[in-house]
């Protein structure tokens, strides 16, 4: 909230905005909004644009620092502040300084507007809250004097000002920021310089340069070194650590939201170090070590205090502090995840190449030594020399002897022994190391600097608080010049002492005159009264967005409810259609029956109970064989094609001829129904059938489309053609158009051939032969499809225990039969009434079996009813 309010504030009047910010109470244990942000670590309010120029004026201090161009020539901010710094001149030039706080009863207000030219003259004067980086001026100017002036002249939603003058901000902060039209004197001059943040900024780092310097010296020099030199040095960084812990007692009295325990651990380093360095390079005392153990702590030291300058300086930049934020993670998470995957494959890798380059080598440290370095340093090396040998070691080849048993190729176990194992062990471990583990090394880099390229810049605004806030409890001299400020502290100390109650008086009666005392506040009524407004409103422009939120989430469970409830209706409705069409179909199924019992009736009265034969039923049996295709319901008296019958529409069902066996697709004929419907092709491109007669294909091969049904006369039927062009099914409807499953159109020719025999042992049970389907459990009669013309004949030497003769010629009842295409069978029934061997010749489908009740089952209908006509005739027990 405290966001939103003051994006709210700086949006419709940013002065109002930037003041809050250093407002201090009682109410808020007398700390700024930025500090009760930093101590709740609120990245998203430090973020906010209008803290970041308050923390940049607060870098700024008392100064501004003008962007004065001579020509073509432009000097950086940082060379500026330095000059400024150290000479006196340049400050007229480049840096303006604010006035001192002035009371309540001194601003007056004026209806004057500086003029356009005097504000050309004072440019670069006008303050810019925001950082260099930015280069946006505020909006509001500053006139001369001191009145503030808000830049905009309409009112905006939140003006509680009357009359005719624009609306004056009468607060502390505001007076302390005006600018004064003259400079102020010279020592006020350098006092405001050396206090501001920015000039301690680079004051101190060019000092911590400096420092390095003659740090970076006294490592250098040989042997014992520079005792003056050393004397120096340490003096200095006791300077820095004395200022290092006063920083750190002023935020843990101020701000609590900085973290101290690194800085403590920092501080007792650097004393430690101190002490060290007191010891052994000043004083050499040599009991506690030698000084080459002094000169390298000198440089664990050197290196400390080079790499504490990117901590403490770099992150100041807006380019830097994200980056350096990055690479802090990298190094803290990425790289130990790394090197804890690495470190298995370094010191295997570097114990397993020691042990087969020297595998005679003796144990001691050197061998250790060697390990180590070889494995570490391959990192950034590819040490292969050792793997091409040595030409001195030719001479030392080794014999192996039982006096004592010498591993490697030499006798001087220096020598590195090559080969093929050397090659294959370091191959393996330059892998893993350099083309594995170092490129998942930068996939790590890479994906986290994705993941943190949209939070860095935040990070590093909230960081930026403790950078500043640092630099501004520094001292205003750098060591080793801070001994003077501390000189100064201790004589203002025992001014204040010896003039304690004369200083109290006089500070309780400016107080008592520049603040209300039943009041208590730095804000006038209006401001709160503002502040409370705004939040008001801000509160209900969240609780309405809130509430459209909450109102499209509803919408959307409501929709989402509804569409659940739509797709049950669906399914419900899809299912009541399924049950309506299932009545649909039994209603006619029903209707049917209710038809042939109608007219089985009628013909038993006509003729006397008499049955009917002319009528197939097999052939009207749904669904078709092999398929989910349902057949049109046909009564038995609809079944004659004489009887007209103008609701028929059965569907067509031909099966593809890819589907048949490759072995017999010859044999069957093309889809005309199919070419004529989808593909459009003229009859005049369709494939010529012979009909009713004998012909023969492109392919040579005889097809016989004469019909094997007697007709009143003896002779064999000649079948009609229907309105397609293709035959019509001799013996009526059977409710499916099409070629079905059948090779041809019109009749198509099979043989079957049913054989017999007595149940062996005696007994009145009778075998026949089966033949085996592909699906388990189904069995068939033994026959063939006749694609020709040719007819078998009885054989007139048959001997005498084996009865042959032709049972059956002509249409055959099948459910594979459609209304273009049926079924004529040729039934030969061989029965063995003797002794037979057949079984030696029978192939591997082909077996005997008993009849039995679940023989009929297992058989098609339309050869189950053909046996059941021979099982009759012959009259065996089936069990």
């Amino acid at each position: 909230m405290a966001t939103g309010v003051l994006d709210a504030s700086y949006r419709d009047s940013s002065c109002r905005a930037y003041d809050v910010l250093s407002e201090e109470t009682s109410d808020w244990s007398y700390k700024t909004a930025v500090d009760i942000a930093a101590n709740a670590k609120n990245r998203t309010f430090l973020s906010h644009v209008c803290c970041q120029k308050w923390l940049s004026n607060l870098f700024l201090g008392n100064i501004r620092i003008r962007d004065v161009t001579w020509g073509v020539v432009t000097f950086p901010q940082w060379f500026k502040v330095v000059l400024c710094a150290f000479f006196i001149f340049p400050m007229y030039i480049w840096i303006r300084f604010k006035t001192e706080p002035v009371h309540s009863w001194d601003i007056q207000t004026s209806t004057d507007v500086d003029s356009d030219d005097e504000r050309d003259e004072r440019d670069g004067e006008d303050e810019i809250l925001i950082d260099a980086n930015q280069g946006k001026e505020s909006d509001f100017v500053r006139p001369r004097g001191s009145v503030v002036y808000l830049k905009n002249h309409d009112r905006g939603p939140f003006d509680f000002g009357h009359g005719h003058h624009r609306e004056q901000v009468a607060t502390l902060l505001r007076e302390k920021e005006v600018f004064i039209h003259s400079p102020p004197p010279l020592c006020r001059m350098i006092y405001l310089m050396w206090s501001a943040p920015i000039t301690k900024f680079w004051t101190f780092q060019i000092f911590y340069m400096i420092y390095l310097g003659f740090f970076s010296m006294a490592v250098l020099w040989p042997s014992c070194g520079n005792k003056e030199l050393d004397i120096v040095v340490c003096s200095w960084t006791s300077l820095i650590v004395i200022e290092y812990i006063r920083r750190t007692y002023i935020l843990y009295k101020k701000y609590t939201s900085v973290p101290l325990f690194f800085k403590c651990l920092e501080i007792l380093l650097i004393i430690a170090f101190i002490i060290l360095y007191v010891l052994g390079r000043i004083l050499n005392v040599g009991v506690i070590f030698d000084p080459y153990t002094g000169k390298v702590i000198l440089c664990i030291g050197l290196l400390y205090f080079f790499y504490r300058l990117i901590a403490i300086y770099l992150p100041i930049s807006p380019t830097l502090g994200p980056l350096l934020y990055r690479v802090r993670l990298m190094v803290l998470v990425d790289f130990v995840n790394f090197m804890r995957m690495t470190l298995l494959v370094i010191i295997s890798g570097g114990i397993v190449l020691q042990a087969v380059l020297y595998p005679d080598y003796p144990l001691s440290i050197e061998l250790f030594r060697q390990t180590f370095h070889r494995a570490w340093f391959s990192l950034f090396l590819t040490p292969i020399a050792e793997l091409e040998g040595k030409d001195r070691c030719n001479m030392t080849r080794s014999h192996h002897s039982s006096d004592y048993c010498i591993v490697g190729k030499y006798t001087d176990y220096t020598c590195p022994s090559t080969g093929l194992w050397p090659y294959l062990f370091a191959i393996q471990y330059f892998v893993f190391l350099k083309l594995i583990l170092l490129t998942l090394l930068y996939a790590l880099f890479s994906a986290t600097a994705s993941k943190l390229e949209s939070e860095t810049d935040a990070i590093w605004k909230f960081q930026r608080y403790q950078l500043v806030v640092d630099f501004t409890n520094r001292l205003r001299l750098p060591p080793p010049l801070s001994i003077f400020s501390y000189l100064i502290i201790v004589v203002c100390w025992i001014y204040r002492c010896i003039f304690c109650r004369l200083c109290r008086s006089r500070d309780e009666a400016d107080v008592n005159v520049f603040f209300d005392s039943a009041k208590g506040h730095r804000l006038s009524e209006k401001d709160y009264n503002y502040w409370r407004q705004l939040a008001q409103e801000y509160t209900k422009e969240k609780m309405e967005t809130e509430n459209e939120k909450q109102l499209a989430k509803k919408q959307m469970e409501i929709i989402m409810t509804i569409t659940e409830d739509v797709d049950y209706q669906k399914k419900v409705m899809h299912q009541l259609k399924s049950r309506m069409k299932e009545l649909d179909r039994m209603m006619n199924n029903s209707h049917v029956y209710l038809e042939n019992i109608k007219h089985l009736t009628e013909k038993i009265q006509e003729r006397g109970l008499q049955s009917q034969t002319s009528i197939h039923v097999l052939a009207r049996h749904t669904p078709y064989p092999g398929t989910r295709v349902q057949r049109y319901p046909v009564p038995d008296k609809y079944v004659p094609w004489e009887v007209m019958w103008t609701d028929y529409d059965p569907v067509a069902y031909t099966r593809p001829k890819s589907d048949f066996p490759v072995s017999l697709q010859q044999y069957v004929d093309e889809d005309v129904l199919l070419l004529r419907a989808t593909q459009g092709v003229d009859d005049n491109q369709l494939p010529v059938f012979q009909w009713n007669c004998l012909s023969s294909n492109p392919a040579g091969i005889s097809i016989d489309r004469t019909s094997w049904i007697l007709g009143d006369q003896g002779t064999f039927i000649v079948y009609k053609l229907d309105s397609e062009e293709v035959p019509r099914n001799v013996y009526g409807r059977t409710g499916l158009r099409g070629r079905g499953a059948l090779f041809r159109w019109g009749p198509n020719h099979f043989v079957l051939v049913i054989i017999t025999r007595w149940q062996k042992g005696g007994g009145r049970g009778l075998e026949f032969v089966v033949m085996r389907g592909e699906r388990r459990g189904q069995l068939s009669l033994p026959g063939f499809f006749r694609s020709c013309g040719e007819t078998l004949e009885e054989d007139e030497e048959v001997p005498t225990e084996v009865k042959c003769e032709m049972i059956k010629r002509g249409y055959m009842d099948d459910p594979w039969n459609t209304d273009q295409a049926w079924r004529e069978v040729e039934l030969w029934h061989i029965h063995y009434t003797g002794k037979e061997n057949l079984s030696q010749s029978f192939q591997g489908m082909l077996s005997w079996r008993l009849i039995t009740e679940d023989v009929f089952i297992k058989m098609p209908s339309g050869q189950a009813v053909l046996l059941q006509d021979i099982t009759q005739k012959l009259k065996p027990i089936i069990f």
